[in-house]
């Protein structure tokens, strides 16, 4: 979404009394361009929850997750944390904190970003190479998933076979 769009998005929660819940769930793995500003870092009027996990970026067996809330809903979300769950792994947060603390998380992001970076241009190639200018490739400067779009005629499972073997 464009810079302006993006404000426009939010000029419309404002004067609708409404709150954008903003999954940035990719920002970290960026390829080709600078990271795009989140939705809650323009956020002015607090209008926007920010959620966020570490399995993606750390391990999926993790399981930790967190929220940005805006001031006036903390005492709204820290009610319903506390009806739908009473056993926050508090030694993995702990853990989780000194290893963000002593630096390693972010040395880890960079390290992987080329690791995954290096993954998505060798797919991206062998996609290519294979299909030519066929299949379209959309996504392939952030994340860690792209999507192709199929020309009619085109059977999704032949294509699958074939990057199989």
């Amino acid at each position: 979404m464009s810079a302006s769009r993006r404000l426009q998005l939010l000029e419309w929660a404002q004067q609708s009394g409404s709150w954008i819940i903003e999954d940035d769930y990719d920002s970290e793995y960026r390829y080709e361009s600078m990271p795009i500003a989140s939705l809650q870092g323009l956020d002015s009027q607090s209008r926007v929850i920010y959620i966020g996990t570490f399995s993606k970026v750390l391990f999926p067996s993790l399981r930790i997750g967190y929220m940005v809330i805006p001031p006036d809903l903390v005492n709204h979300f820290i009610r319903v944390r506390r009806t739908m769950d009473l056993a926050t792994p508090n030694l993995y947060q702990a853990v989780l904190t000194d290893f963000m603390r002593e630096g390693h998380f972010a040395r880890h992001l960079r390290r992987m970003r080329l690791v995954y970076g290096e993954r998505r241009a060798a797919l991206v190639d062998s996609i290519r190479k294979e299909f030519g200018s066929i299949l379209e490739v959309h996504g392939a400067e952030a994340g860690m998933h792209l999507a192709v779009t199929l020309p009619k005629g085109f059977s999704d499972r032949e294509i699958a076979v074939r990057a199989c073997t």
